[in-house]
């Protein structure tokens, strides 16, 4: 006989894929005077993925917010998390269509011990949109970048 000792670490890893390129934004130009787009999107843009291994009946959630830089006056940035794609184990859900802002907010919710796969396509896939919340405010010479942080936490 042997005894054997099995250590099981505890494992919390987050990135976002394909790659740290910049997500584009822009409203499109209406095509009848008297009318306004109010809102454009950017699907599949990016995606969420991890690795998780907690504690029997522990969770983690999957938090975002706006680390730098602001938008234009008149408008709003938005991001919603799909549901999970492909890998294995206790996978988030979608926490809804998040406005985002230096607060942080629950994008991804309920991670258990789960792996997603790497890349694109696998884990939940990120849409972003640009929402026109005040249409008397708009400048057309206005632009802005933001950097989007996000963050693994255990509930």
């Amino acid at each position: 006989s042997a005894n054997v000792g099995v250590t099981l670490p505890e494992i919390a890893l987050l990135d976002i894929e394909p790659n740290n390129s910049a997500v584009s934004l822009e409203l499109k130009m209406p095509t009848e005077a008297g009318t306004f787009v109010k809102t454009t999107q950017q699907s599949n843009a990016k995606w969420i993925n991890y690795s998780s291994a907690v504690s029997a009946g522990k969770t983690r959630n999957v938090f975002v917010q706006i680390e730098y830089g602001s938008v234009p006056s008149g408008t709003v940035v938005k991001v919603q998390a799909s549901g999970a794609s492909g890998g294995k184990g206790a996978l988030g859900v979608s926490g809804g269509t998040i406005t985002l802002s230096g607060s942080p907010q629950r994008v991804v919710q309920g991670i258990g011990g789960a792996a997603t796969g790497n890349g694109a396509n696998f884990g939940h896939a990120l849409t972003y949109f640009l929402e026109v919340s005040n249409v008397g405010q708009l400048d057309f010479n206005a632009s802005g970048t933001v950097g989007i942080i996000y963050t693994l936490i255990d509930n």
